[in-house]
């Protein structure tokens, strides 16, 4: 069974409505959905979620004008045996809809893990 790789992105947007807030967290969700895993749980490599492929689901958002994403900054690097999850979307100005950590093992035996090609640090410096 592969391990949870919380994905969590933190993002402005305009207008910063619950409609475009919600349309974003779909397209978010579907670029996930489509994307986090490869086509085999027995994949031996490391996959990517491309930061650009998050910004073109951000900018399909129906009602979306403008946006700033603010975390992740580079490409997410998911390692073979986790399952990347879309953890919390934080739209500045509101709150993290799920503060509390997840359950269970940290990534990478409890010690780190690494969210984008270029940061790697501890899950609480996330803020999770």
């Amino acid at each position: 069974m592969p391990e949870v790789l919380p994905i969590v992105i933190s993002l402005s947007v305009t207008p910063n409505t619950e409609a475009v807030r919600q349309a974003v967290k779909l397209e978010l969700a579907d670029l996930i959905d489509r994307e986090g895993m490869p086509d085999t749980l027995a994949n031996t490599e490391v996959w990517l979620i491309y930061l650009s492929h998050i910004r073109q689901a951000i900018s399909l958002a129906p009602g979306l004008k403008d946006y700033t994403l603010h975390a992740p900054v580079a490409n997410i690097e998911v390692y073979p045996g986790w399952f990347p999850m879309l953890r919390d979307i934080v739209f500045d100005g509101v709150g993290p809809e799920n503060p509390e950590p997840p359950e269970g093992p940290e990534p990478d035996g409890g010690e780190r893990f690494q969210y984008g090609s270029s940061d790697v640090g501890k899950v609480e410096d996330l803020g999770l």
